[in-house]
């Protein structure tokens, strides 16, 4: 209990008792006692009581003989002091009173009042169904953030004329020329142009293109770097924080190795804050600008794409050969076939197996087998249209490999030529003749030449 509710209590209850013609207020066992301790006499204060208001209080003990009347009436004395307490309490003169404990409710909160709207006149403010006030909607989104880039092909009548047109039409629609290159060699007409135009005017510019001739191609590309932008900037936030941190600990640094290391973490930092921004100003610059890549050809220039056709890149086939094998003492004569891979022209691999006789159809068996592998490959001549055209085309090459001819092993080198006689996407007829060099056997060295025709189809 507080001084002050006991001051406030002690004068409540004297009061009463003083109009009633008590002179003297005798403290009952309920009371409290402000004399000796003990059954001590009477004390003055000074003519004052304790809580400021004039006259005698006199403090006894407590005696266990008090008088009933003053105990039966102390009942509803304190009930109106405690009334009285409590107005005391709410009163406005309570400079020296002691603030009440724990956090208090705020009030209600008023209704926001239009400007210019006063208290004694409100204007109605909305609610909901339920008789609540609504609560604050929160922001629109933000447009998305979008990149926009466009391609477009067109045929003109004039080169050099379109392309003054649009270098006018860059500065029309505040665009600025990034890529300016107009080529006209003979017969060979383009332009070609890169224009950064601001976002909101692209789609005119576009349209203004469009009607310099026929567009052939045309292909536009939005993208949405909305959350793309987003995150760098939380991410420059969470650094630009972090450096705050490490520079207040640079502050608090005690010796040169502290020193060294904030230091070392500032300069990351301060090279990713650069990074991040470098990354936002670009994206600012891509969102707020669109870039048109633009080509412009003469009309009668066809600038549709060929068709895709495949191409065979292996001809596998047969071939008749004949080989005369050269040596000092005579020549013999081999019949047989071959088997040509052929990958390409600069490539091959064949197999050739023969026989020697009067005739190729002779079956006595009696004389001898031939058999060649070689490996080499070609070249076209340049001055007589280089492969490119479909009938006769002449080429020469090397071979190497190995030949083993009646039992003897050689090795052999041979020079090739050729003429294609038919060449199609599917199919190669060929004529071809080599000049083959044996060696490494006992006998020496010794020549063969060997004529074939073959027949390659496409795979």
């Amino acid at each position: 209990m507080s001084l002050r509710y006991v001051r406030s209590l002690g004068l409540l209850v004297a009061l009463p008792l003083g109009a009633c013609g008590g002179g003297a207020y005798k403290a009952s066992a309920a009371s409290p006692s402000f004399g000796g301790a003990g059954g001590g006499g009477a004390q003055s204060y000074g003519g004052v009581t304790t809580n400021g208001v004039p006259g005698t209080y006199a403090g006894r003990g407590a005696s266990a003989s008090a008088p009933a009347p003053v105990a039966a009436e102390s009942a509803p004395l304190r009930a109106q002091a405690e009334s009285r307490e409590e107005i005391a309490t709410t009163s406005s003169d309570s400079a020296s009173a002691k603030e009440p404990s724990g956090p208090q409710p705020l009030p209600p909160p008023r209704p926001k009042q239009d400007v210019g709207s006063s208290d004694a006149d409100p204007r109605p403010v909305a609610t909901t169904a339920e008789g609540q006030t609504p609560t604050t909607q929160a922001p629109a989104q933000p447009k998305e953030m979008l990149d926009i880039e466009a391609t477009l092909l067109v045929a003109v009548d004039s080169v050099h004329e379109s392309a003054k047109r649009v270098r006018e039409l860059a500065k029309q629609y505040g665009a600025d020329l990034t890529g300016d290159q107009v080529q006209d060699e003979g017969s060979y007409q383009r332009g070609a142009f890169e224009i950064r135009v601001p976002s909101d005017k692209v789609a005119d510019l576009l349209d203004a293109i469009s009607a310099l001739g026929t567009v052939r191609s045309r292909d536009v590309r939005a993208t949405d770097v909305s959350k793309q932008y987003f995150d760098s900037q939380l991410l420059l936030q969470n650094l630009e924080v972090t450096m705050k941190r490490y520079e207040e600990m640079l502050a608090l640094a005690k010796n040169v190795q502290e020193v060294l290391v904030v230091e070392q973490e500032l300069t990351r930092l301060r090279g990713e804050i650069n990074r991040v921004k470098g990354e936002l100003r670009f994206m600012r610059d891509r969102v707020a600008r669109s870039t048109v890549h633009l080509q412009i050809v003469p009309k009668s220039v066809d600038t549709t794409p060929p068709p895709e056709v495949p191409e065979a890149k292996f001809f596998p086939g047969v071939r008749g050969t004949m080989l005369t094998d050269m040596t000092g003492t005579g020549h013999t004569t081999y019949y047989g076939l071959g088997l040509s891979l052929f990958f390409l022209r600069n490539f091959q691999v064949d197999f050739d197996v023969l026989r020697h006789g009067a005739s190729p159809f002779e079956t006595n068996g009696a004389e001898g087998r031939a058999f060649l592998v070689t490996a080499g490959g070609d070249i076209y001549s340049e001055f007589f249209g280089g492969g490119r055209r479909k009938y006769f085309n002449p080429y020469v090459g090397l071979r190497a490999g190995y030949a083993r001819l009646d039992g003897k092993n050689d090795a052999l080198v041979s020079g090739t030529v050729g003429l294609e006689l038919v060449r199609t996407k599917g199919l190669l007829l060929d004529l071809q003749g080599r000049l083959h060099l044996f060696f490494g056997n006992a006998d020496g060295a010794h020549a063969g030449v060997q004529p074939t025709l073959g027949l390659n189809v496409a795979f």
